[in-house]
């Protein structure tokens, strides 16, 4: 197990995180972020720019189905 940061601040590497669905790859990843709901956010610079994953790594949405559902303007 990877781990790194000090106390309060200590990340562990998790194997196979994120789950991408079939047939998606992430690109150069600019930012990484995450909610008040653990959502983690993924920033790349290819399409979708944006992917949302759970917790836990499962997909969620991208930012086309974020538009979609009207969460971006």
């Amino acid at each position: 197990m990877t781990q790194v940061g000090t106390g309060k601040y200590t990340y562990e590497l998790i194997q196979g995180f994120p789950k991408l669905p079939a047939g998606q790859s992430l690109g150069i990843v600019s930012t990484v972020a995450t909610d008040s709901q653990d959502r983690v956010y993924v920033f790349q610079r290819t399409n979708p720019p944006v992917m949302v994953f759970d917790r836990d790594g499962n997909y969620r949405s991208s930012e086309n189905e974020l538009e979609i559902s009207g969460w971006l303007p």
